[in-house]
């Protein structure tokens, strides 16, 4: 289970946008994918 981030070159992804992208991927996560995610 990989983030991909897809970085424009035009426009700099600055880390709190990071962290928000990660975030809400988490938010959305399973329990399951989630604590596999915490664990590794």
């Amino acid at each position: 289970m990989s983030y991909q981030l897809e970085l424009n070159y035009d426009k700099q992804l600055n880390r709190s946008d990071i962290v928000r992208f990660i975030a809400n991927n988490l938010a959305k996560m399973s329990d399951e994918d989630f604590m596999e995610f915490v664990i590794r």
